[in-house]
C-alpha cells in the first residue's frame, strides 16, 4: 500500500465546489429573509417607544407624547426624534424599504389616531385620555404591521399585516 499525505486538486476542488454551493443557497436565504426582519425589527422598536412613553409619563409626572409624520417617514418621542438621530428616517435606518404605510391604503392612512390627529399623549397615570389607534408600517415586499393603543387602558398592540384585507382595518 502506498502511503498517501494530502488530497488530489479533483478532491479539493470538489469540497470547494459544495461549499460554495451551500454558501449560495444560503446567502439567498438570507437576502430573501432580511426585508422581513427589518421590518420585524422597526415594528418591535416603535412597541417599545409607545411603552417608554407610558413609561415616560408615569415616571415623570407629566403627559409625555408620540407624534408621526408618515410623509417624512419620522417621529418623534416627547420631542426627540426617532429612530437613531437627524436625519434618519425609518427607510434609511431599518432599511429593506421599511416605511410608513400599507399597501392598498393610501399615505394619509398610515397614522391613524381616533383624535384625527398623527399625535397620542399618555398622561399621568399612562392613559391616552381615550385616544385610540394605529401606525402602519410596510416594507418593499409589501408585508405589513400596525402598530398602537387599543382602548381606554391604553393596551399597546401590534398585529402583523398580509394585504389590505388581512388582518388590519384602518379604524382602531
Amino acid at each position: 500500500m502506498k502511503n498517501s499525505r494530502g488530497v488530489t486538486l479533483i478532491e479539493l476542488m470538489t469540497v470547494v465546489a459544495i461549499v460554495g454551493i451551500f454558501g449560495a443557497i444560503g446567502g439567498l436565504t438570507i437576502v430573501k429573509a432580511l426585508p422581513g426582519y427589518q421590518l420585524r425589527k422597526a415594528a418591535s422598536a416603535m412597541v417599545a417607544d409607545f411603552r417608554k412613553a407610558r413609561s415616560m409619563a408615569i415616571k415623570l409626572n407629566r403627559s409625555v407624547t408620540l407624534s408621526f409624520n408618515a410623509s417624512q417617514g419620522k417621529y418623534w418621542l416627547d420631542g426627540k426624534k426617532l429612530p437613531g438621530s437627524m436625519p434618519d428616517t425609518l427607510t434609511t435606518y431599518y432599511g429593506g424599504g421599511v416605511a410608513f404605510g400599507f399597501p392598498g391604503r393610501s399615505s394619509s392612512d398610515s397614522v391613524h389616531f381616533s383624535n384625527g390627529g398623527a399625535t397620542i399623549t399618555f398622561d399621568t397615570t399612562g392613559l391616552t385620555g381615550g385616544v385610540s389607534g394605529y401606525v402602519y408600517l410596510q416594507n418593499s415586499k409589501g408585508k405589513g404591521y400596525r402598530i398602537g393603543v387599543t382602548n381606554l387602558a391604553a393596551n399597546i398592540k401590534m398585529d402583523q399585516c398580509e394585504s389590505a384585507s388581512v388582518n388590519c382595518t384602518v379604524n382602531p
